[in-house]
């Protein structure tokens, strides 16, 4: 009877066996489908996440391209404003300086020829400011503006032409040396000469009666030109050309002036720095060289 069980224990043993396997077998896939449908949860929720975080994005650059568009906009409006209103005051600004020089050449007593005088100075400034106005309004937009080739030594010549009178209507005289022949610069002439200008200007306000030098010379890869005056200059402080106009203090007498240069600087690829001396002034401009021109 005993041998009976036990050969009915042995039959049953194999059975058990696999049904045991089979729960198990059925708790493994239902744990790797519920580990499937979590991951599949999970990636929904994560392209969700995503389809929302590109939709945020396109959002927002649109409405970044939006107001950049719309400030650009304004700031061409600006400056066509400021174009407009600079001819359209220059217009009876001359009439003004006109008139009040027919009046000085009248005869008139000593006190009104002194007002007459301070009436013509105030003009003739207004007149500047205007001017440069104007020009600051066109370099605004500059920075994409072409340079072409010129042969440097034939500028120098017309600017010294052109400056050596009004110098010496200050006492100071022009004493030039050019050692560039046949060398060409990267460089719009009419900026150069607008860079020029902005030197000479302060040098004829602010430099002392005596000569002024004017060099230009063939550096490797550069022409350096040099203003020599025993004038005193700008300070360090003013002269960082190149820096954020948002550093630039308008209400300075030398903030058009240093708006204006840096501008130019930016447009046509040059450099300029200044450096003092006990007895002298130099204005350093570093233009890059194109190559060989035939004079």
């Amino acid at each position: 009877m005993a041998g009976a069980n036990l050969e009915q224990s042995d039959a049953l043993e194999p059975s058990a066996r696999i049904e045991r396997l089979e729960k198990r077998l059925q708790r493994e896939r239902s744990a790797r489908k519920e580990a499937e449908a979590i991951a599949e949860q999970g990636m929904r929720d994560l392209y969700l996440a995503n389809r929302d975080l590109d939709r945020q994005v396109s959002e927002r650059t649109l409405q970044l391209e939006t107001e950049m568009q719309a400030s650009a906009k304004a700031a061409e409006e600006r400056l066509r404003f400021l174009g407009a209103l600079s001819r359209q005051v220059r217009t009876p600004l001359n009439g003004v300086s006109g008139m009040l020089e027919l009046l000085q050449n009248q005869d008139i007593d000593e006190q009104s020829m002194i007002w007459l005088g301070s009436a013509a100075t105030s003009a003739q400034e207004l007149l500047t400011l205007f001017s440069r106005l104007a020009l600051y309004t066109e370099l605004s937009d500059l920075r994409n503006e072409p340079q072409r080739a010129h042969a440097i030594l034939p500028t120098l010549n017309d600017f010294a032409a052109q400056w050596g009178q009004k110098l010496l209507l200050k006492g100071q005289l022009l004493v030039t040396e050019f050692d560039v022949s046949g060398v060409s610069v990267m460089v719009s002439a009419d900026r150069f000469k607008q860079l020029l200008n902005e030197v000479f200007d302060n040098v004829q306000e602010h430099g002392s009666p005596g000569a002024l030098h004017f060099r230009a010379v063939h550096a490797g890869s550069s022409v350096v030109v040099e203003v020599q005056d025993s004038g005193p200059g700008i300070t360090a402080e003013g002269l960082r050309y190149g820096a954020d106009a948002s550093e630039v203090d308008f209400t300075e007498t030398l903030g058009m002036g240093y708006a204006i240069m840096t501008r130019l600087c930016e447009a046509t690829g040059t450099s300029i720095e200044q450096a003092i001396t006990d007895d002298s002034t130099i204005m350093r401009i570093t233009l890059p060289i194109a190559g060989e021109a035939n004079e």
